[in-house]
């Protein structure tokens, strides 16, 4: 039975906010160090409520002046990049493609986004990788410390993966993915609520209720929840003029 539980600790500059668990969702502080991401609590205290299936969310961990300055140098790589063929796949090694998946092939996984993939960590260029490892060595740690596994950025088969789901009804249906051998997932927001989005979102199904994403889905926060729990995207702004060109709509990393 899922506990009740508000509790708050100093630690420095960290504040830990523990909603109830039955609303699924935990708030944490956290700063990004030299060794990693600081929280001010444990690693099995917070890989202890992701098992159980809470979502923690860690707002403002990244300056967002420099999460837009990597998403638009992202954005400059694929405008110099030819597209990845559709109907190839992408399950290879070491590779750097991006694609947009507008609906034309079909997918065990519908949806409709851009997708950006990075694995081929020598051929990138100098200031785009050192951009890009910025972000994915401390979050990849910080995976690592929660899940006890020792994934890093050289294993041939892993990749970071940055999905535009633009404005104008970018989505992806409700799916979930093997709980092994990554156990614990974590998204980072690339996007400005109320400015490159205003709706749709993340969407999960934790154990006792479903949780969306939006206002806490801001740029620099990350969402951290177990591999297998349903999640979604709900259509993003299907309101507005699908404009591929455009950089609007939920960045997803």
């Amino acid at each position: 039975m899922p506990c009740r539980s508000n509790r708050a600790r100093n630690h420095g500059v960290f504040e830990i906010r523990m909603q109830t668990s039955a609303d699924g969702l935990i708030v944490l502080q956290g700063r990004v160090q030299d060794t990693g991401i600081e929280t001010g609590t444990t690693h099995p205290e917070m890989a202890a409520q992701i098992e159980a299936g809470n979502i923690i969310v860690l707002p403002k961990l990244f300056d967002p002046a420099a999460i837009l300055e990597l998403r638009q140098a992202v954005v400059d790589w694929s405008n110099r990049t030819p597209p990845y063929p559709h109907g190839r796949t992408a399950n290879v090694p070491r590779i750097n493609f991006h694609r947009r998946d507008d609906g034309s092939y079909p997918s065990p996984l519908p949806h409709l986004f851009h997708q950006y993939a990075f694995g081929d960590w020598d051929s990138l260029e100098a200031g785009l990788g050192r951009a890009l490892r910025a972000v994915c060595q401390p979050l990849l740690a910080l995976q690592n410390g929660l899940a006890g596994t020792d994934f890093n950025l050289a294993v041939p088969n892993l990749r970071c993966k940055l999905i535009n789901h633009p404005a104008g009804g970018g989505y992806l249906v409700k799916h979930t993915h093997p709980y092994l051998p990554q156990r614990v997932a974590i998204f980072l927001s690339l996007s400005r609520y109320g400015l490159d989005f205003q709706a749709g979102g993340v969407i999960f199904d934790t154990p006792w209720k479903t949780v969306k994403l939006v206002e806490l889905f801001d740029i620099g926060n990350a969402v951290l929840f177990k591999y297998d729990l349903p999640h979604e995207v709900a259509p993003v702004d299907p309101q507005r003029r699908l404009d591929w060109s455009s950089p609007a709509g939920l960045w997803v990393m």
